[in-house]
Formats: structure tokens, C-alpha cells, sequence
């Protein structure tokens, strides 16, 4: 499996949002999994930030189709998303959560959101 950079790791002070970052399109996808990891690596004092995954039907319709746990600390959230995937959310090892979650056929972006102007420092990459 290899990661494609949908955001480096640089410190930010307002949300982002991707472009459209991924596929689950046909049947021949079905069982195909994209998995996202969100790595924080400073937040300031009691602000939070957020992964969101939207997903874009075919319409062009934006519907949030997975939000993660506001981060309040340094860590690591990893997101596996696939058609038919349950919702899981177990903590893991080293301050990291891991998510998985269904997402219908079409395409995805990510947002982050930020609780405040302050400034985070995190990344985020997806698998292809």
C-alpha cells in the first residue's frame, strides 16, 4: 500500500479542506478500502481539531459522511473507510485512535476543522 500527501505536516491557523482525494467507484471496487491518517503533531492550550470526510455523490451534493473525536492533544487517527465497512471506533497504541467506517460508492475529500485561529501542526495522508 502506498500514501499519497494530501496535506503536509506545517502549522496551520485555519481549517483546511481537500480537494477531492479518492474513489470507491464501481463494482469492481467493492472491498476496496482508503485509509487516512491524521497526524497531530502540536496543539495550543484547550483548542481542538477535527477530521471530517465528506462524501460527493454524483450530483455533486457534499454529505459528511464520517467526523471524527475533536483532538485536543498530540496524536494519531487512522481512518479506514470501504463500501460495507462497519463503524468501529477502538483506541489503539501510542495516543492513537483508529476508525473505521462505511462510505458509499463515489468520490471523498477531507476537512479539517479548527476550533480556533490558533495555530495546529498536523498532516494528513490516504492511502491509494
Amino acid at each position: 500500500m502506498s500514501f499519497q500527501t494530501l496535506l503536509a505536516s506545517a502549522a496551520r491557523t485555519a481549517s483546511q479542506t481537500t480537494p477531492q482525494t479518492g474513489s470507491i467507484n464501481s463494482q469492481s471496487d467493492t472491498g476496496k478500502t482508503v485509509t487516512l491518517v491524521f497526524d497531530v503533531s502540536a496543539v495550543p492550550g484547550t483548542d481542538t481539531v477535527q477530521l471530517v470526510v465528506e462524501h460527493i455523490d454524483q450530483a455533486g451534493r457534499v454529505i459528511a459522511a464520517f467526523t471524527a473525536a475533536a483532538r485536543v492533544a498530540v496524536g494519531t487517527d487512522i481512518v479506514i473507510l470501504g463500501e460495507g465497512q462497519p463503524v468501529l471506533t477502538p483506541a489503539s497504541a501510542a495516543g492513537g485512535v483508529r476508525h473505521s467506517a462505511p462510505i458509499q460508492l463515489g468520490q471523498y475529500r477531507c476537512r479539517v476543522v479548527h476550533s480556533a485561529g490558533t495555530s495546529f501542526t498536523y498532516s494528513l495522508t490516504a492511502s491509494d
